[in-house]
């Protein structure tokens, strides 16, 4: 391949007949001669023929967050037509990426079409600035459905040193803008002493 040349690669994930289902974070790392590309990826591993679906969508105002921050996703669970109205083990959580679970949650949830509901997790404050993973599975006698959502978590201490900086700066200006009034007004007021006392 020619610098500048660009090229389609088509990737196939398989999974092997005893894998788990679930959803499995990761990366795949580019490299070449001076340069490295690391692209995410998210592989969901559902039963051959789930009961349930699940489409997982984190709200876009929490897809950059900090640490300590609350994340909300919506999950819209389908009901695919094979059962009537049942209670499904929903489970939902936040993976990092190499399949960590950072924390999960457990409900029943009664699904008989379809059904949407917005789930909030709080994250530890201590967690690492990185890309994570809003999962969620749907569970109805042992058949797996899945899905997955992306967000970012980012340092605050850069957050924090910016607005300091701006703060400062604000305060600076402010300080110059009234000296100078004050000394605008002192001038006049010696002006207009200046003024009296030679009418005198």
């Amino acid at each position: 391949m020619n610098r500048n040349e660009t090229k389609e690669l088509e990737v196939n994930f398989i999974a092997k007949e005893d894998q788990e289902p679930g959803v499995y974070p990761g990366k795949i790392v580019f490299t070449g001669d001076s340069l490295e590309r690391t692209v995410l990826v998210v592989v969901e591993i559902e039963s051959e023929k789930p009961l349930f679906d699940v489409k997982v969508e984190v709200l876009p105002e929490y897809r950059i967050v900090y640490p300590g921050d609350k994340v909300m996703a919506q999950l819209t669970i389908y009901n695919l037509g094979r059962v009537g109205r049942v209670d499904a083990k929903v489970e939902y959580g936040i993976k990092s990426l190499d399949g960590t679970v950072i924390m999960s949650e457990h409900e029943l949830i009664a699904v008989e079409t379809q059904l949407s509901t917005v789930k909030s997790v709080v994250l530890p404050s201590n967690i690492k600035p990185d890309s994570y993973v809003f999962y969620s599975t749907v569970t109805y006698n042992g058949i797996v459905g899945t899905g997955s959502s992306m967000f970012t978590v980012v340092e605050m201490f850069k957050l924090n040193l910016f607005l300091l900086g701006l703060l400062i700066l604000v305060i600076i200006i402010i300080l110059i803008i009234l000296f100078i009034i004050f000394f605008k007004r002192r001038r006049k007021k010696k002006k207009r002493k200046s003024k009296k006392s030679r009418k005198k």
